[in-house]
This record gives C-alpha cells, structure tokens and sequence, in this order.
C-alpha cells in the first residue's frame, strides 16, 4: 500500500471541490520531504538529519490542523496555535474517535517531545515511526474531511433541485414506513446526475465522498431525518464502526454503504456485506436496516433491484433491505 499515493488522491479530491485549499499540498509535502531525509539519513549515516524529519511530520501535522479546523468550523483559523486547535476539537463534538486518537497519539510521542526539548535527538526507529504515525494520521484525518467537503457540496448542489427532486420520490412518501422513505431517497439519490453529459458523469473513488454527499442529501430532502455519520459502537469485545444511524420519531434504521466497480458487478459477495449489516443490527439492538451498494459511477437511466427480508434472531425480528444496481441482461 502506497499511503502518501492514497493521500494524493485525497487532496486531489478535496481541490476539485474547493481549489483554495492549497494549504493540503503543503501537507503532504511536508510528509514527502520526511521520507526523503530519512532515506537520505540512512545513506549519509547523518543521524541529525533523524530529528529533521520529526521537524518535517510536525509541520504536516500543524498544516492539517490548521486546514481542518477550517473545513470543519468554517472559520478562520487566523493567529491561533496548534495547541488552540488541538483544544477546540478535543472540547467540541467535531472529530471522529479514530482521528482523535491518532491525534492524541502524534501529539504525545512526537509533537510534545520535539516541541519542548530542544536538546533531544531521534533514532531511525523514531523517525520511521513518526511518518507512519503522521500518514495514518493525515489519511484518516482526510476521510474527514473530504466527507464534509462533499456534504457542504451535496447541500449547495440540490437547492436549485430540491423542488424536482421531490416530485420525482414516491407521491406518497409522508404516509411510507420509515425504511421506506429511506429507500425512495436513496433510488433518487443513485438516479441524480451532476450533468448529463457522458464526460461528465457523477465518478466517485472514495466511499467518503459518497458518505458525505448522501449525508448532505438526505438532510436536504427530509428535514425530520437525523443522521449520525461514522458512529462508534462500543461492544464488550470490540468496537464497530457503521456507516449511517438514521432516526426518525424514535424509530432507527442502520445503514451500510458499500461502492463496487461498475464494470465488474460479478465482483461483489453480497452475502459478506449482509453479515455484516445483520451483525451491526444484532449488537446496536436496532431493528431495520438497509445495505445501499452503489456502483463507482451512477447513471441516471441505472435500474435498481430492491430486496426485503425478514429474520427472526432470537426473540426478536430484523429487516433487512438491499439496495444495488440491476444488471444488464445479455
């Protein structure tokens, strides 16, 4: 796996949606002219340059800081320090649990230090541990942000729409259950193009973009609908990590999402994706659930299959809908 390939894509990602964020570039940068110097360390036998790399990660870590808390709070970040932004994502309900972490954790073994010990050296082993621990962290971070990039987008996008797009869902959506008005979101969702033309079609690698952006979607078409985007759900044995919580007057449905390769439909297993789904259900005790499985470029003319099920797990009955793309006859 190439991490700061992956992070390329991330940032390339984030400045089609808002080419001023040029900050990211930097970022990365900073990450690419660490591995540079440790490599360079190693081949000089120059153990200096060992703690120039901590230098290096700590400016990408400043850098993504600073660029977050911007995407995140639409705010300035102005005069403040690392420190204050670190303070105001710690305080605040903004930051995924799996970023916090990784922030926690550069924070500690490699800012701190640095930043306070003027006089303290690193080993190789601490240099390569740092830009694996700054990549991890920047690529998680970057989920993120990209995700709330697409939301914002989703948002602005549909306004002119909304009207439209509202008459195109089921004449009688006030009166369907509620896994049912998620459906109808959701086939309207697949079906709705950016553009009709074919060089423009709606192309999305990232399950991010499509998380943020159906995020921003169903907030739009159903103002009653909450969303709880990533959460954590915390088990005796581990934790796990569902797409979507949605809930309506009390009522909640699950909801994994899963992208495929339109060109390779014979690829998918959706039986694993369905185990999955049913084994988030079992253990947040919710009732309902659907898997949305959307192919990487969506078609407005595309068909969709829908599959209802109903399983009794122990005194309890789970249903289960599946959403995903009809296939072309031969």
């Amino acid at each position: 796996m190439d991490i700061l390939k992956l992070i390329k894509n991330q940032v390339d990602e984030a400045l089609k949606v808002d080419n001023s964020l040029i900050g990211l570039n930097s970022v990365l940068t900073h990450i690419e002219r660490g591995e540079f110097l440790l490599n360079r360390a190693v081949e000089t036998e120059d153990e200096h340059l060992y703690t120039d790399v901590i230098y290096r990660t700590n400016h990408s870590y400043e850098g993504i800081l600073k660029e977050a808390f911007e995407i995140l709070t639409t705010s300035k970040a102005g005069s403040k320090t690392p420190y204050d932004i670190e303070n105001y994502f710690l305080n605040h309900s903004i930051l995924n649990e799996r970023v916090i972490e990784l922030l926690k954790n550069y924070r500690q073994e490699w800012r701190n230090p640095s930043t306070h010990d003027y006089n303290l050296f690193f080993t190789y082993n601490e240099a390569f541990l740092a830009i694996m621990s700054i990549s991890s962290f920047v690529h998680v971070f970057m989920n993120q942000i990209v995700e709330k990039l697409y939301y914002e987008k989703e948002k602005e996008a549909i306004k002119s729409e909304l009207t439209k797009i509202k008459k195109g869902i089921e004449n009688d959506y006030d009166k369907l259950a509620f896994i049912d008005k998620v459906k109808s979101i959701f086939i309207a969702y697949a079906k709705r193009n950016v553009s009709k033309s074919m060089e423009e079609l709606r192309v999305s690698r990232f399950e991010t973009e499509i998380l943020g952006s159906l995020t921003g979607y169903i907030e739009s078409l159903d103002r009653k609908i909450k969303v709880d985007a990533e959460p954590i759900i915390k088990t005796e044995n581990r934790r796990l990590h569902p797409d979507l919580i949605l809930e309506l007057s009390k009522e909640k449905l699950l909801v994994e999402l899963k992208i495929t390769r339109r060109e390779r439909p014979f690829m998918m297993n959706k039986q694993i994706f369905e185990d999955q789904l049913l084994s988030y259900l079992i253990h947040t005790q919710i009732n309902q659930g659907i898997l949305f499985i959307l192919p990487n470029e969506m078609i407005e003319t595309d068909e969709y299959e829908i599959e209802t099920k109903e399983l009794n797990v122990g005194k309890d009955k789970i249903k289960i809908m599946v959403i995903y793309l009809k296939r072309e006859s031969n």
